[in-house]
């Protein structure tokens, strides 16, 4: 009778093992297609590809950083930078800070920091986010918020 107790016992504990709910993952990593608008482009979009590594910081707070690739008409830029974002259920949204970096195309080249606030959409391996990226170098030919750029991205977590 103990050997079958005990049987009973080792097999519930291993099923209720099996359905228990894993705990959530620490780190999220996703790659996305990038859609960028340019306030000093007239021409039309910049198409790239964004990563970015998700870590968490509790329950709501996660540290993003990532890396944005964007070409258009010549110029490549690369955007490296960090989030600090705000973890609803499936919406999420952030503020942190990029560096753009042109890599090639002619006229000179961007080095200012860039504010970057982004809105957010994600469920499953699903991610959707809607950004603003400024400039926050002013001097006396440009003001706070002069170049900025905006878009969209869409793709999947890891």
């Amino acid at each position: 009778m103990k050997k079958v107790l005990l049987a009973l016992l080792a097999t519930g504990l291993l099923a209720g093992g099996a359905f228990a709910q894993a705990p959530q993952k620490r780190v999220a990593l996703s790659l996305s297609a990038a859609l960028l608008f340019d306030s000093e482009e007239s021409g039309g979009a910049q198409w790239g590809m964004d990563f970015r590594a998700g870590f968490r910081l509790g329950r709501r707070l996660q540290l993003s950083p990532e890396i944005m690739y964007a070409g258009f008409a010549g110029h490549s830029f690369l955007f490296p930078g960090v989030m600090l974002n705000y973890m609803g259920r499936e919406i999420f949204a952030g503020a942190g800070l990029v560096f753009p970096l042109q890599v090639s195309g002619y006229g000179g080249s961007e080095s200012s920091v860039a504010a970057k606030f982004v809105l957010g959409y994600a469920k499953g391996p699903i991610i959707l986010t809607g950004f603003f990226m400024g400039s926050i170098t002013t001097d006396e030919y440009t003001s706070l918020f002069e170049h900025n750029r905006i878009g969209l991205t869409a793709g999947f977590r890891f």
